[in-house]
């Protein structure tokens, strides 16, 4: 009795929904558009069975009948979706497991023939739910009967909240039967992976123990990295800065590698020369490695006049300064005896005039003197009218310093 109370909710959900569609068939008033079906058998069908295409309600089943044979199913489109296209097809699918079925065509949108009216669309067998226990051996049959009890059980006072949750998975149930239709395309695939997999967890298991080792040496170098999980929070939390002063970095690449190219240019004109600048060069090379060879006790000596450069820099500092203090004193001695230069070097003058004569005895003074009465003067001694002739000037008179000594005193 349960069994049968579970069945029956089931069955008039589906009635439910059926009716449903049928009313939202119902609502399209265009222009007639009818195909027939030709299929072996259009068991669960009913006149007003609603027609979808690729999962689209688009019309009603309008009458069924028995052509050569096959069950013929007249259905009308809805002016929205018709005409339908060349290489559609069509076959019955279930609308719920115990249910009414449903007429579901597939085919092109567009890019193909348009289908005149009244056109014949091929239909494949449907497979029920008798067929599918017919199948099964008596045990599935038994298990199937004990789950079917149980689930009788647990249903039994929910067929309320039971009938709301599969008004609700409409749309849950349309998605889970995408993924299985996915599955069932991909399905090579599948079993492709599944064999790789398990190829690859028998060959892992062949290797436990360096698996295990392989686990045990990441479990140990994860343990420093948590205990600098505090050094770790605080990098990362300075990483957000760092990433926008390089983004300002690489932001400023461009313009920079843009004035780069000319450089890179000159560059690479100047390298394109090298070679005939080397070739040039390797005979002034040739010739600078005796002066080189050379060189080297150049540098060793040099090396041992630097070792006691020091020193000598040393004793020129103290000699600067002694000599520093006796040219300041002797700077005033210097002054005093500026004014007396021009008489000073008359008289070396006159002196090396004097001396210059050189024989083979050495140098010697040659005096001359004359007289008589040829040698009288007869200048008359009178100065040139508007200068002045002073026979007796003594020495610093063109500095304005008299003739004295260091103190002062006149000469004595």
């Amino acid at each position: 009795m349960r069994l049968q109370r579970a069945v029956l909710l089931l069955a008039a959900a589906g009635v439910a929904l059926a009716g449903a569609g049928t009313a939202w068939a119902a609502a399209d008033d265009g222009r007639p558009y009818h195909v027939e079906v030709v299929m072996p058998d259009a068991g669960g069908l009913v006149k007003g069975s609603r027609v979808e295409l690729d999962g689209e309600r688009v019309g009603l089943v309008k009458s069924i009948r028995v052509r050569d044979g096959q069950a013929a199913v007249q259905a009308s489109i809805g002016r929205r979706h018709a005409p339908l296209r060349s290489g559609t097809t069509a076959r019955v699918e279930y609308f719920s497991v115990l249910g009414e079925r449903i007429l579901s065509l597939s085919g092109p949108r567009s890019g193909r023939t348009p289908l005149p009216n009244g056109a014949l669309i091929p239909g494949t067998a449907r497979t029920d739910l008798d067929d599918v226990l017919a199948a099964l051996d008596e045990p599935t049959r038994i298990r199937l009967a004990a789950l079917l009890r149980d689930v009788d059980g647990v249903f039994a006072g929910r067929e309320d909240a039971a009938a709301d949750t599969v008004s609700a998975a409409g749309p849950a149930v349309g998605a889970a039967t995408d993924v299985l239709r996915a599955l069932g395309r991909d399905g090579p695939a599948l079993r492709s992976l599944v064999t790789d997999l398990g190829t690859i967890v028998e060959r892992l298991t062949g290797r436990r123990a360096e698996l295990r080792q392989i686990i045990d040496g990441f479990d140990a170098g994860l343990a420093p990295v948590a205990e600098r999980s505090d050094a770790l929070r605080a990098g990362l939390a300075e990483l957000p800065a760092t990433v926008s002063a390089a983004s300002d970095v690489l932001g400023a690449v461009p313009g920079t590698a843009g004035r780069l190219e000319p450089l890179l240019g000159d560059l690479g004109r100047t390298a394109a020369r090298l070679p005939g600048v080397a070739g040039d060069l390797r005979p002034l090379l040739a010739d600078l490695r005796p002066a080189l060879a050379d060189l080297g006790p150049v540098l060793s000596g040099l090396r041992a006049v630097l070792h006691q450069a020091p020193g000598l820099l040393d004793g020129a500092t103290e000699l600067s300064s002694q000599l520093n203090s006796t040219v300041s004193a002797l700077l005033p001695v210097v002054d005093y005896l500026r004014p007396y230069t021009p008489e000073l070097a008359g008289f070396a003058a006159n002196w090396g005039g004097a001396m210059a004569g050189f024989d083979l005895n050495g140098h010697y003074a040659r005096i001359l003197a004359k007289g008589g009465p040829g040698q009288i003067n007869l200048h008359p001694g009178a100065p040139v009218p508007g200068a002045g002739v002073n026979r007796q000037r003594p020495p610093g008179a063109l500095e304005g310093q008299p003739w004295t000594d260091a103190n002062g005193d006149r000469v004595r």
